[in-house]
């Protein structure tokens, strides 16, 4: 089973590929394909996009804040989910996140 983004409903939002655990950022990071994301979403994830290339850091906590409120959760291909935070998307289509603490997972591969 891949590894997979789902929204508060259990619906797949998008699929990861090559997943990795990267302790210095202590954050998963990989790539990404949406396949259905929720209204929203994708708009505020360019949103954040844009505010990390301009460097106006003042506006990601609210930004970043909005994309957290979609509840969204990482289901490993162990079958494993944890409610993910801080969901970052680039132009190219790599992703990063973080766990929320509750409920932390870090295997796989280490960077």
């Amino acid at each position: 089973m891949t590894d997979v983004i789902l929204d508060r409903n259990g619906e797949v939002v998008a699929n990861l590929r090559r997943v990795t655990f990267d302790r210095v950022r202590n954050a998963y990071l990989g790539d990404i394909e949406f396949v259905a994301a929720p209204f929203g979403l994708r708009d505020l994830l360019a949103r954040l996009e844009e505010i990390v290339e301009d460097q106006t850091f003042a506006l990601l906590d609210d930004v970043q804040s909005a994309v957290d409120a979609f509840d969204l959760t990482v289901q490993f291909g162990d079958h494993t989910r944890s409610i993910i935070r801080d969901l970052y998307v680039n132009k190219s289509g790599g992703f990063s996140f973080r766990l929320e603490c509750s409920n932390e997972r870090k295997t796989g591969s280490a960077i």
